[in-house]
C-alpha cells in the first residue's frame, strides 16, 4: 500500500478515494489499525518535500478518514503531530488548500470532554445566570483556539513585513490564503460553529486582505467570507457581538474609503437576516453608524451610505423610523448663509452643505 500511495497520479487518486470511502463507511476504525498506522506514521505528510502532488494526496487521504469516522479518528490524527502548521505558507497552492481544509475538519471533528459530574454541570450553569452557559459561542477545544491564534499572529507578523510583489510570492499572501480556506471550509464542508465563532474577530484582517490589489485570489476569498459572515442567522446573544465587530471595523480610523464602501452593505445583510433577533438599540446603532457616513468627504462613501440607509429603513420598525426622521429634520434645520461671496470659513460652509444634503 505504501508503494501504491507513492505512485498515485491525478487520474487515479479519485478512484482510490472513492474505494476507501466505501471500505471505511459504517465500520469500526479499529479494524483498519495497520492502514491507519501507514497513513499516520509509515508514510507521513512532509511539508518540505518537493513531490507536491503526493503530499497533497496524503492530506486528502487523511481527510477521507476524518469524513468517514469523524470524532473517532480525529484525536489519533492530532496525536500523530501532522505538520499542518508548517504548510501554512507552502509554495504550492494544492498543498495549502488541502492543509487548510483538513485543519478545519479536524478542529470541528475533535470532541470536547463534558463535565465530570452532574454537580459540576449545575455549578457551571449557575455561574452564567438563569439561562445557563451559552453553548452557541463554542470556539473549539483549547488546541483549536491555540492553533487559530497561532495562525493569526503569524499572518499579522508576515503582514508587517509584507511588500507588494507578484501574486502569491510572499509568505503573507500564501499564509493568508491558507487561513481563508480554513474559514471557508466551515461554510462548505462541515459544521459552521468554529467559523462563525472566529470569523467576526478576523474582520479587521479580512478588510485588509480584500483590499490587497496584488493578489486577486486573496481579495476574492476575503470578500466571500465577509459576505457569508453577514448572511448567517445568529442567536440573539451572538448577533449582538457580530454587530459590534462590524461597527468597530467601520469606525476604525485607519480604514480607507474602499473598506467602508465594502463594509456598509454588510450591515444591510446582517440586519435583514437577523431582523427578528436584533435588539432595537443595536439596530439604532447600526443605522446611526450608516447615516454618519452621509457627510463623508468621499462621494462614493456617501452614495453607498445612502443606498444602505434606504435598505435599513425598509426593514426597520416604526419607532426607529421616527427617530431617524427627527434626526434628519434637525440637519435640515441648519440654514446656509445668504451672503456666500466673502466666506471666512470655507471648510465649515462645505461641511454644512454636506449636512443639509444628508438631511
Amino acid at each position: 500500500m505504501s508503494t501504491v500511495i507513492s505512485k498515485l497520479r491525478p487520474d487515479t487518486i479519485r478512484f482510490w478515494q472513492t474505494g476507501l470511502q466505501y471500505v471505511f463507511a459504517r465500520r469500526d476504525p479499529r479494524r483498519f489499525v495497520p492502514l491507519i498506522h501507514l497513513f499516520l506514521y509509515g508514510n507521513p505528510f512532509d511539508p518540505t518535500s518537493e513531490a507536491t502532488f503526493i503530499e497533497a494526496t496524503k492530506l486528502d487521504l487523511l481527510r477521507t478518514m476524518v469524513n468517514s469516522w469523524d470524532w473517532r479518528i480525529a484525536p489519533a490524527i492530532i496525536a500523530s503531530n501532522v505538520r499542518l502548521m508548517e504548510a501554512l505558507a507552502h509554495p504550492y497552492k494544492q498543498v495549502r488548500d488541502s492543509a487548510g481544509v483538513l485543519m478545519y475538519i479536524l478542529a470541528s471533528a475533535e470532541f470536547s470532554p463534558s463535565y465530570a459530574t452532574v454537580g459540576d454541570a449545575l455549578a457551571d450553569n449557575l455561574q452564567h445566570g438563569a439561562t445557563g452557559r451559552d453553548f452557541s459561542r463554542w470556539t473549539g477545544t483549547p488546541g483549536t483556539v491555540a492553533m487559530i491564534e497561532d495562525m493569526r499572529s503569524q499572518i499579522t507578523k508576515w503582514h508587517a513585513e509584507h511588500k507588494p510583489s507578484s501574486e502569491g510570492t510572499s509568505n503573507y499572501s500564501r499564509g493568508s490564503k491558507t487561513l481563508l480556506n480554513f474559514l471557508v471550509a466551515g461554510f462548505t464542508y462541515c459544521s459552521r460553529r468554529i467559523t462563525l465563532s472566529h470569523a467576526p474577530t478576523f474582520l479587521p484582517l479580512l478588510a485588509i486582505m480584500q483590499d490587497q490589489n496584488d493578489d486577486e485570489d486573496m481579495s476574492r476569498l476575503a470578500k466571500v467570507i465577509m459576505q457569508f459572515t453577514s448572511q448567517v442567522l445568529y442567536t440573539s446573544t451572538v448577533v449582538e457581538d457580530v454587530a459590534k465587530d462590524i461597527l468597530t471595523l467601520l469606525t476604525d480610523s485607519p480604514n480607507s474609503w474602499h473598506t467602508i464602501t465594502k463594509t456598509l452593505p454588510l450591515i444591510c445583510t446582517l440586519t435583514f437576516s437577523n431582523r427578528f433577533v436584533l435588539a432595537r438599540e443595536t439596530r439604532a446603532s447600526l443605522m446611526d453608524a450608516t447615516s454618519s457616513f452621509l457627510v463623508h468627504d468621499q462621494v462614493e462613501v456617501r452614495q453607498t451610505a445612502a443606498n444602505s440607509l434606504t435598505s435599513l429603513i425598509k426593514c426597520a420598525s416604526g419607532n426607529v423610523i421616527l427617530d431617524i426622521n427627527e434626526q434628519f429634520s434637525q440637519k435640515l434645520a441648519k440654514r446656509l448663509p445668504r451672503n456666500r461671496r466673502n466666506l471666512k470659513n470655507v471648510a465649515k460652509y462645505n461641511q454644512l452643505i454636506l449636512t443639509r444634503h444628508a438631511g
